[in-house]
């Protein structure tokens, strides 16, 4: 069994702000670009991959054992503009309607959620993590790949194995949490160790294995001058792997969404988006024909009590 596991608002971001010019809107003014290109990247992804299954995971809220360990979390991040929220909300809206399944919970975060999938996984099945998110290389393993943006458009996405992964980041998988807990993430508002550098943190990590290694053997390491440093940063490395470490949630891997086409067109054309919409009539068995969309069970949450964007 092969799962795209996609983390939804990067794709979701690029497609607000990597239009440039080309904003997308209906004619009454809501803007449609982000949603559009969420929805092509997953059908591209999908056409390129070939899965059984596809998951698109939401971010729901900031976890509390990180805002406690880091108050600051993610503070430098802008206040969403409501354009892009608007669009978040469609794109999580739709999500089901396309046959994608759709994760998220409440007060937590994407990453987490993917992390608690890719413990799931049995010895048959292997998972592509659509992501440009430097934490969740902790999640790669035999069978856990990344999938990344190349760059060419003739081909448009890249895996990266754990393998790789480890080549050109300088450690292990299992390493990332720890080697991020020293040298920080500036877009997540994680300050690291003063002067400690990609290089140089990788390097210790290599040579001793783990954080607690590493601090465990402050006095033997080198430079010399770095040694300070760490002791008296003791504290917040030991704080910062508490919010780089990705925890498991507990969630089971959901069974395949059964699609609701006809509700996903009627959703495009209210939109305006008339040339998706012909898309998506063609993708569905080549016939125009769509299923009825299906009643709303009466108690099904609204996206408001499920999702926190």
């Amino acid at each position: 069994m092969k799962i795209l596991l996609v983390d939804s608002s990067g794709l979701i971001y690029r497609g607000h702000y990597g239009y440039g010019k080309e904003v997308l809107t209906t004619s009454t003014g809501p803007q449609t670009h982000a949603v559009r290109s969420f929805v092509q990247s997953v059908w591209n992804l999908q056409d390129t991959y070939q899965p059984d299954q596809t998951i698109v995971v939401f971010d729901a809220g900031k976890p509390a054992h990180r805002m406690d360990a880091l108050p600051e979390y993610k503070a430098n991040r802008k206040t969403k503009d409501p354009a892009l929220l608007d669009q978040m909300r469609i794109c999580y809206q739709m999500a089901p309607e396309l046959g994608f399944n759709r994760m998220a919970t409440k007060g937590q975060e994407a990453d987490d959620l993917i992390w608690t999938i890719c413990a799931r996984k049995t010895p048959d099945c292997e998972i592509l993590i659509v992501t440009e998110d430097k934490d969740i290389g902790q999640c790669l393993r035999d069978g856990i790949s990344l999938v990344k943006r190349s760059g060419d458009r003739a081909k448009p996405w890249k895996t990266v194995s754990a393998a790789e992964f480890e080549e050109s980041f300088g450690c292990a998988p299992t390493q990332v949490p720890g080697y991020l807990a020293l040298v920080g993430d500036s877009s997540d508002n994680i300050p690291g160790v003063h002067g400690v550098g990609p290089k140089t943190a990788a390097a210790w990590i290599r040579e001793h294995g783990t954080l607690d290694k590493v601090l465990e053997n402050i006095e033997t390491l080198k430079p010399e001058r770095f040694r300070a440093l760490l002791e008296k940063g003791r504290e917040i490395i030991e704080r910062n792997l508490i919010v780089t470490t990705l925890v498991d949630l507990g969630d089971q891997i959901p069974a395949p969404q059964e699609p609701d086409f006809a509700a996903a067109e009627k959703r495009m054309l209210e939109l305006e988006m008339v040339r998706l919409s012909e898309t998506l009539a063609k993708r569905v068995s080549g016939s125009n024909k769509m299923p009825i969309a299906a009643e709303k069970p009466a108690n099904t949450p609204t996206i408001e009590q499920q999702m926190l964007f």
